[in-house]
Parts: C-alpha cells; structure tokens; sequence
C-alpha cells in the first residue's frame, strides 16, 4: 500500500498493489505527527469491497436512432487505477482510441467512441465493447452490449399479380403491394399510367379490377418518414384468350424443326438408295434406247386389183423391223419408205390399181455378220401412199 498523493494538496491518495480479498475492509483516514500527535476521522471512513470479476462497461447511444442520421456510440468503464486502465475495443468497427476521462467525484473512467450513419442494416444490430482489465499474472474481461433500433421508410416495394401467368380479358385480377419499413407502412396508393400522367385507382394494400385492355399500374407505400415507389408492373390483354407464351411458341417451332429435319434425312435417304437401287435397270433401259433402229422401205408396185370400195384413199402400211444388237459405237439407222398411188374414183385398168401391202422386214446388222441378234427392236416405217 503506498500513498502516492499530495498531502500538501491535500491529497491523500492511495495505491493498493495487488489488491486480494483481504484488503476488503473499512478504511479510516488519520493523521500522525509525532508519537502524541494523532488524528483518526471516525465519523467518516471507506468501504473497500473486493470483487473477483471486473466491472461491465457501460454502452451509451447519441442521437435519434433514425435512417440516414449520424450517432455517436460511447463505452466506458470504471478505472480503478490510473496506470492500469481497461482496455475498451468494439467487436466490429474501429472507434476511437481509449481515452480516460476524470469525473467530477475524482473516479477515473476509460472512453471509447464510435460514429456510424445509420441505415436500415443496422436495425436490431448488437453492439458489443469488451473491456479487459489488467491483473497480475494477464487479465480479466468483460463486455456489454446494446441493440439498435433504427427507424427507416419503405424499403423493397414491389407488386404481385394473382392470378400469375396469362390474363385474359373480362377476367378478375388482384394486385397486391408489399413492402417493409419501421414504423410500418400506413398508407398505400394505386397508380394507373394514361396519356394524362398516373391517375390514383385506389387505396390499401391489395387492388382488384377487372381486366380488359393493356395497362401500367404501381403502387407507393409511405409511413411517417418517407413514401417510395414500387416498379410499374404491365399487364397485356390475350389475343383470342389464347396468349401462348414465348417459352411454348420456341419449344414449338425447335419442334417442327426437328420433324422437319427428321422427314429431310429419311427422304434423302430413300432417295440415295432408291438411286442406288435403279442405276442398273436405267443404264439397261439406256442400252435398249441406243439400239433404236429406223427404216424406210420403197416397196415396188404389186399386182394390181380392183378397189373394192371407193371411198377408200389411204391406209397406213405398217412394216415391222428386227435388226440384230448393234454395238453402241457403231449404230447402223435403216429407214424404210413405202409410198402407193391414190385410188381413181372410177374403175381404172388393173395396171394401175394399188393394193395394201403389209410387210414385215427382219434385216441383219452388219456388224454381226448376217446373223439376227435374240433382242427385237421395233422399228417404225413411215408409210406413204403415191
């Protein structure tokens, strides 16, 4: 125990040096000047109690604890020594240094400050400042904490339609308007959007309506602080109540084209090998064309008759060809002409009578040296009578 003050000053102060619990005890201030000389004041004495924990710190809040304002946190602790104060700290945010303070009653108190804006975040937030004393062989801590409690405006204002998805017209829609604020909302307002500026619909915090044509509509919560405004919502009238929306006109059109490509690939694939599959009949059937023979025949005049009728002028002489298989670099074309006088209307000598002639011709080809080939080809004679 040591007195460190000054008695001149009238200081009496006194240090404990590791103070235990048995220094807890009524302490009386006395003076002594020599060994007859005393002076002990009785009628006022100390009551030193011991603890075996620190005193908590204490948590003060400056200022109305409104959105957007400035506010001071104060912590201070008791400081029962002056060379060793608490050391004060805020569990999230750097405030100001430790400062100790002296109060009027001469007691020490360590401080330690802290400014914040306030905004909504910070609504029912815990502020804690520890405090660690010094104590012989490390420390002891303690803390104490307080909530805000901020008042702010609306805040996330927005609309929901029911019943979502499609609307049709004529049909019942419910508009709904939320919003979070402290206090709560009061009031909300309905807006509609025409040429003539936003027009108020209504009040409170669903709207209904029946729905017949296109339109805008948002809502404004508002309480004592302040009002905001929700984000327009659209509603859009369906075509013949028959809206289809755009995830399901996509998912179709990738429809039809994958049926599309579907049917593409089978036909050309039917195709490729209905290709395949007739190259050698149409080589064959071209082989036959290239073999294609004509004839012209000139047949002499016969044995002439009378006509039996007279009104018979013309009649077509038909002479049928077959020729051997020529090679395709050597076509041989034979032409065959047969050509008859008119019939007189009178009787004429017999000389001069002409008769039909039905001929059919086999000629050989060259080629294959007089000899008939077993494919017949068909050859055409055009016949004329003279």
């Amino acid at each position: 125990m040591d007195i460190t003050g000054n008695l001149m000053n009238r200081d009496c102060t006194t240090t404990f040096q590791d103070l235990t619990q048995r220094y807890e005890d009524k302490y009386y201030f006395r003076i002594e000047n020599g060994p007859n000389n005393k002076a002990t004041a009785r009628s006022s004495y100390l009551q030193i109690r011991v603890r075996d924990s620190p005193w908590s710190p204490s948590i003060n809040v400056s200022g109305e604890q409104t959105e957007a304002e400035v506010v001071t946190i104060t912590c201070s602790a008791v400081t029962p020594c002056a060379h060793a104060p608490p050391q004060l700290t805020w569990d999230l945010h750097q405030g100001t240094s430790n400062i100790t303070e002296t109060n009027p009653d001469g007691t020490l108190t360590t401080v330690i400050k802290l400014n914040i804006t306030l905004t909504d975040s910070y609504d029912g937030k815990v502020i804690k400042c520890p405090a660690a004393y010094p104590v012989s062989g490390g420390v002891k801590a303690t803390e104490e904490n307080v909530t805000l409690n901020v008042t702010y405006g609306p805040k996330d204002t927005s609309v929901r339609v029911s019943p979502s998805g499609t609307l049709s017209t004529g049909q019942s829609v419910t508009l709904s308007c939320s919003s979070r604020a402290k206090p709560p909302v009061q009031k909300f307002t309905w807006f509609r959007r025409s040429s003539q500026g936003p027009v108020s619909v209504s009040e409170g915090d669903t709207y209904n309506f029946n729905f017949t044509e296109d339109v805008d509509f948002y809502c404004v919560a508002s309480n004592a602080l302040r009002t905001e405004t929700s984000p327009v919502i659209h509603l859009s009238v369906t075509v013949g109540n028959n809206h289809v929306p755009w995830e399901a006109i996509l998912g179709a059109v990738i429809g039809v084209l994958a049926v599309v490509f579907l049917a593409v690939s089978v036909w050309c694939f039917k195709t490729k090998h209905q290709i395949q599959k007739d190259k050698p009949q149409a080589e064959v059937v071209q082989r036959e064309e290239e073999n294609i023979h004509y004839g012209e025949i000139n047949f002499s005049k016969l044995k002439p008759k009378e006509a039996s009728n007279h009104e018979e002028k013309e009649e077509t002489v038909y002479a049928q060809v077959q020729v051997s298989q020529a090679k395709p670099a050597e076509d041989t074309v034979h032409y065959g002409e047969i050509d008859f006088s008119k019939f007189s209307p009178k009787v004429v000598p017999e000389k001069e009578l002409e008769e039909t002639v039905y001929s059919q011709v086999q000629g050989s080809n060259s080629a294959n040296n007089g000899q008939f080939s077993d494919g017949v080809d068909d050859l055409y004679a055009k016949v004329k009578k003279n």
